[in-house]
């Protein structure tokens, strides 16, 4: 998950250009559903964004709907400014997995370089994941 701060006087003006739902009515302290979408009206994502005071918000989602609000921020005129938090990505997983090696700890991990949360995004890539973990499980289970 990714965190992205919008402040400044433009911050609503910039989420209302993007979302394909309405944020006239968004007071502080709530929190709303975001979806933005492309020039040619397809969705990019979603996530939650919070108005967290006057004049600052924060989307909490996946990275191509942060990215999305990053580039308009940055290009379309706006008067905000933006701070990305990205707490969470594959490095950690990366640790992690070395850590169980270090320690002797049996543990499957496969990165996925093509992007979101994991395997699957067509049959094949499904298919193969699919294979892996049968394949590890098989093999921690001594079956034939």
């Amino acid at each position: 998950m990714v965190e992205v701060y919008v402040e400044g006087p433009d911050a609503l003006k910039l989420i209302s250009h993007l979302a394909t739902n309405s944020f006239a009515k968004f007071p502080v302290n709530r929190a709303k559903q975001f979806a933005p979408c492309s020039y040619d009206g397809f969705i990019i994502g979603d996530g939650i964004l919070f108005h967290l005071e006057e004049n600052k918000l924060s989307y909490v989602g996946r990275a191509p709907s942060a990215n999305w609000i990053e580039f308009h921020a940055k290009t379309g005129g706006y008067n905000v400014t933006t701070t990305k938090d990205d707490r969470v990505g594959p490095q950690h997983a990366r640790k992690f997995a070395a850590k169980l090696a270090a320690m002797g700890v049996p543990y499957l991990f496969y990165e996925v370089i093509e992007g979101g949360h994991g395997a699957g995004a067509t049959l094949a890539e499904k298919a193969a994941m699919t294979a892996r973990e049968f394949t590890y499980f098989a093999r921690k289970l001594s079956l034939p």
